[in-house]
């Protein structure tokens, strides 16, 4: 599994398990990662920050 925030661009990150890893563990990762709650911060990185507070193209 990877996860690529555009086309083109780095992996944000990458993850691989095991043969031996239960396929329970690998879908709980897999339902964990791809969840749109939001998660819960108490500081927003600096890069994060300026991604958000970015105005859009146009």
């Amino acid at each position: 599994m990877w996860a690529q925030p555009t086309l083109g661009a780095p992996c944000l990150w990458a993850a691989s398990f095991a043969a031996g890893v239960p396929q329970d563990r690998v879908a709980a990762f897999a339902a964990y990662i791809s969840s749109t709650a939001p998660v819960l911060r108490r500081v927003l990185s600096e890069a994060t920050r300026e991604r958000l507070l970015r105005a859009p193209a146009g």
